[in-house]
């Protein structure tokens, strides 16, 4: 008789389940920061990302992690709401983490699960996070904001707060709506960046994901 093959129906369900990628005409708050021409290519070549078993798992333990501190902020009497959508527009869709309160002022929190090797290399937050903060803030018009990374591999936390930046969200904003036009008129932007991430797709593509 054989025995039953317990990472072979693990692997076989995340396998399973499908990644699809619909045709938008909207940006996702989570890609603002990116440059011109990875905006430009999501919304004119939308396709959806390939992981593996063990990377859905992984990404699944990081929304474990949003909900255990949804739990701690909810338990601790500090949460004003989890999960909030942005106003809709036809620019820009996104969905804030939580609204806290210290019974003075509100924050905006967003929390970011991460490996150790990423963690142990923060010094600060990171800039494509800093402007999907900035951007929550704006739209909730809450000028407070906290970033949290959060190591999976030991449960560390680093806390990062910020103060709203009205220029930096209106300088994001009319890049989104410059990028919206140059789809409008098939003109493509210079595909440049420089920030050297094996997940970008100008810098290094997807070749290093594990």
């Amino acid at each position: 008789m054989t025995e039953i093959n317990l990472t072979e129906t693990i692997d076989k369900y995340y396998d399973s389940l499908s990644s699809n990628s619909n045709p938008r005409d909207y940006f996702y708050i989570s890609e603002a920061a990116k440059p011109d021409w990875i905006l430009w290519n999501n919304l004119k070549n939308p396709t959806a990302r390939k992981f593996d078993s063990k990377t859905k798992r992984i990404l699944e333990m990081g929304d474990m992690i949003h909900q255990q501190f949804m739990k701690v902020f909810a338990a601790s009497g500090i949460l004003v709401a989890s999960e909030i959508d942005i106003p809709k527009t036809e620019l820009i869709h996104g969905r804030c983490d939580a609204i806290i309160t210290d019974k003075v002022k509100n924050y905006i929190v967003d929390i970011k699960s991460t490996n150790m090797w990423t963690y142990q290399k923060l010094t600060e937050a990171k800039p494509d996070d800093v402007v999907q903060v900035q951007l929550y803030m704006h739209f909730f018009n809450i000028h407070n904001g906290i970033l949290i990374y959060c190591n999976k591999n030991d449960g560390g936390i680093k806390e990062y707060h910020l103060t709203y930046n009205k220029d930096l969200c209106e300088d994001v904003l009319y890049k989104l709506q410059k990028v919206k036009k140059m789809i409008a008129e098939n003109i493509e932007p210079e595909k440049k960046c420089s920030c050297g991430d094996s997940w970008c797709e100008i810098c290094g593509g997807l070749k290093n994901l594990k």
